[in-house]
């Protein structure tokens, strides 16, 4: 039987040392010229048998009809999941209002919706028709969630009295400014798992672009005291994320903001990480230059690091594949009942794929255009890559728009670069790989 390289094998050489590059086994190993050279030039049957038995272990080599199995057995789970009713993952917008006046929000000057009773009891039937499903998923979202966190309270009650779901996880993505202590103890009690919390860097640039409404009032310091207490409060395995939105504005905020939260609440209790803000050109084609993209992230990388902060360079396996778009049993539900499929479509009445109080789809074209032609199984060039195996599949929205409104968008990881993905592989081949606390190059 014919053996080759596997399609996530790498080979190269740097400075007179030669690397071989597994994704699917995350394998990394320095090789002797002598058998870089009869790997490169497909001379197997020229290598010693015991060390051919550790390349196919390591699935470096291969049988030829064997090429896809990796790709295959991702594709049958994913197929199998896409209509899993089993659980059921609601992201809930109780209101689309919110104390804040971000210049880049989607709120603009739209109206504010709240989530009223009879949306609420049309909720419980939309969760109560899913017959099968024993697990629940809830994530609050906004506007600024906690402006209704009454009605969030009234919804998770109900739930809890009316429906047979277990929630498993509940996570609020917020502004933190409303977090009071009476509210943190509320989330507590009512099971809240996770936090989300977003920064626009430092105090000063925070301030700019988060400030209050109406009188534009400066936020970050009241945020800070806010997360002190919510720090104290919350038991160990509440997950508290720090979402510090960088683009080159602001990039020089976020190794210093990194260290002062961590040396300020230390690395087991919150997870400060960088939101990449992807803003795109005047021609809506691409990525703007502002946004760190391709090469742009990587330096960022790299420059955070030489600044203090700890960096995980080496790509690792990545089987969920997508996001909720392609996922049959995952919604974003709007104060009104509205559905949709994707963050990005949320109070954007166009890209409404139904209501909660009708069982028919409003828009089963959108719908199917994210569960199936957005999927990275729907792409050669996806299942020729070397680095699948370690890739999420990019953004779904923007390989919406690339694929059915003619944009061009690059939704690879830049480690599709390969000279950026070795110089990830040499990064951590020098690096002590017992620091398990690190901020993931992705």
């Amino acid at each position: 039987m014919l053996m080759k390289l596997s399609l996530y094998t790498i080979l190269f050489e740097r400075d007179n040392k030669f690397y071989l590059y597994n994704s699917e086994t995350e394998f990394l190993s320095l090789l002797s010229e002598d058998i870089y050279e009869k790997l490169y030039n497909g001379a197997y049957n020229e290598i010693e048998k015991e060390f051919i038995d550790v390349l196919k272990e390591k699935k470096i080599i291969i049988d030829d009809e064997h090429q896809y199995d990796f790709y295959d057995s991702c594709k049958l789970s994913y197929l199998s999941n896409i209509g899993v009713t089993d659980s059921l993952s609601l992201v809930i917008a109780p209101t689309t209002g919110c104390n804040f006046a971000c210049p880049y929000c989607f709120e603009g000057e739209k109206k504010t919706k709240v989530i009223s009773d009879d949306v609420i009891e049309n909720l419980i039937c939309f969760i109560n028709g899913y017959s099968s499903v024993k697990k629940l998923d809830l994530t609050w979202y906004g506007g600024e969630p906690l402006m209704a966190f009454d009605k969030i309270k009234q919804i998770i009650l109900k739930i809890r009295n009316n429906c047979k779901v277990k929630i498993c996880s509940q996570s609020i993505i917020t502004n933190g400014y409303l977090l009071s202590d009476n509210v943190i103890r509320d989330m507590i009690n009512l099971g809240f798992t996770e936090i989300q919390i977003s920064f626009d860097g430092d105090e000063e640039n925070h301030n700019k672009t988060r400030f209050l409404k109406g009188n534009k009032g400066r936020t970050f310091a009241k945020i800070i005291n806010n997360l002190d207490n919510l720090v104290r409060q919350v038991p160990d395995d509440f997950k508290i994320d720090l979402r510090i939105n960088v683009n080159k504005d602001n990039e020089n905020d976020f190794a210093p903001l990194y260290k002062k939260f961590i040396q300020r609440y230390g690395t087991h209790k919150v997870n400060p990480y960088p939101g990449f803000i992807r803003e795109t050109s005047k021609d809506g084609c691409k990525m703007c230059y502002k946004s760190l993209f391709d090469i742009k992230r990587f330096q960022f990388y790299k420059r955070i690091e030489k600044e203090g902060v700890p960096v995980d360079f080496f790509p690792h396996i990545d089987l969920q594949k997508g996001c909720m778009v392609n996922r049959n049993s995952s919604f974003i539900i709007g104060p009104s009942g509205e559905m949709y499929k994707c963050w990005n479509d949320f109070n954007s009445p166009e890209r409404i794929i139904g209501n909660i109080q009708n069982d028919k789809l409003k828009n089963p074209t959108l719908v199917s255009h994210y569960l199936y032609d957005t999927s990275i199984y729907n792409t050669q060039k996806c299942k020729d890559c070397a680095l699948f195996p370690v890739c999420d599949g990019g953004c779904q929205w923007f390989k919406h728009k690339n694929i059915f409104e003619g944009k061009q968008y690059n939704t690879c990881c830049f480690l599709n670069n390969q000279q950026i993905l070795k110089e990830c592989l040499l990064e951590h081949a020098k690096k002590d790989k017992e620091d398990s606390y690190k901020i993931y190059a992705i």
